[in-house]
């Protein structure tokens, strides 16, 4: 109850009952302290596939030092931890079963603290990658914050990204849950991936039941998120989905490979005529030429407006050869924009042209 108070201290102007209902849970019991519990008493277990290799802990259950541990919600852990042949990631999966319900105020977190003493944290999230030391604006939240992706610590000579898979939520020094701290700035390094949390009252859950899954990827990388191009590791990218087609096939097949650190994040026919639609998102947040490979056989590639509406058409360097090993077209991105191509293809080709 006084973390709730001291958060709509800090939170609140106006305390409208709205308000005091909605963040405060009016009539929550004054006499109970934080209780802190963890996972353990795990049966351990390894596994080998024919590319995968697994550290399996099964049966694990919640656990306190603090007085009122017999309250806890009931539940069972398991958690996986997965590495796929040479991978440079690590994927960790937390299996719940059997979580009982309360109405008391609760969060579910995993920390990953690192040994970077002097990190900087990146958050990627839609459409930009931000600093949550200097990017946020005056009086904003800086305690959790939702990402497309991951988030990222690093000292520029190695670092670290972590990729929550099913859940955004996260946060940096401490779990971030009822705390509201205008002026704070990471320093801690500390990643906090947030599994659930009953927090706020409004287009969210009460109270929490039943068996849920939650998937997290880890990868170290050198340099900072840029150099380690922490974007191409994200859980399922669709960037690789859509290779060259196939050259046995006489068919267009998606045929987008997307160069200099453009991500793709979308493609579909064009509503309106032949050729399809495709949609890149630059990540590197740098003004710059690039160039990208279509295979084909092409006849015009378009640059659109986000109406889809054709405004450029692009230089083609280089023609179809018989290999089907496509073309090449080039132009200037600004820092973390999306760009919307129209592809045309020759009609002989077969395919979506």
């Amino acid at each position: 109850a006084m973390d709730i108070a001291e958060f709509i201290r800090a939170y609140g102007r106006f305390f409208q009952p709205w308000f005091v209902q909605d963040f405060g849970k009016e009539g929550y019991p004054e006499d109970l302290a934080h209780i802190t519990a963890y996972a353990r008493d795990f049966q351990v277990s390894k596994s080998w596939g024919t590319s995968v290799q697994a550290l399996h802990l099964s049966g694990g259950k919640i656990m306190s030092n603090n007085a009122g541990c017999a309250d806890l919600p009931g539940q069972t852990i398991s958690i996986q931890i997965s590495l796929a042949g040479d991978s440079p990631y690590l994927d960790i999966e937390y299996t719940i079963q059997g979580k009982e319900a309360t109405p008391l105020a609760e969060s579910t977190v995993v920390p990953f603290p690192l040994n970077l003493p002097k990190a900087r944290f990146r958050l990627g999230q839609v459409g930009s990658v931000i600093d949550p030391a200097r990017d946020i604006v005056e009086g904003a939240n800086r305690s959790l914050w939702c990402v497309d992706g991951w988030i990222d610590a690093s000292d520029d000579r190695v670092g670290m990204s972590v990729m929550p898979v099913d859940m955004p939520l996260v946060s940096t020094d401490n779990t971030g849950i009822y705390r509201f701290e205008p002026e704070r700035v990471p320093r801690e390094p500390v990643i906090y991936v947030h599994l659930s949390n009953t927090q706020w009252g409004t287009n969210f859950p009460q109270w929490l039941e039943g068996d849920f899954r939650f998937r997290i990827r880890l990868l170290p990388h050198v340099g900072d998120w840029r150099h380690g191009k922490v974007w191409a590791y994200e859980y399922g990218t669709i960037a690789n989905l859509f290779p060259l087609p196939d050259k046995t096939l006489n068919t267009t097949q998606l045929p987008i490979v997307s160069y200099s650190n453009m991500k793709l994040i979308a493609v579909r026919p064009r509503h309106d005529g032949p050729g399809i639609i495709v949609r890149l998102w630059d990540m590197l947040g740098i003004q710059r030429l690039i160039k990208m490979a279509i295979g084909g056989p092409i006849a015009a590639v378009w640059r659109c407006d986000l109406m889809e509406r054709p405004v450029e058409r692009l230089e083609i360097y280089g023609e179809e050869d018989a290999a089907g090993e496509g073309v090449e077209v080039g132009f200037e991105v600004r820092p973390h924009a999306i760009e919307t191509l129209l592809i045309e293809f020759a009609q002989d080709g077969g395919g979506l042209g």
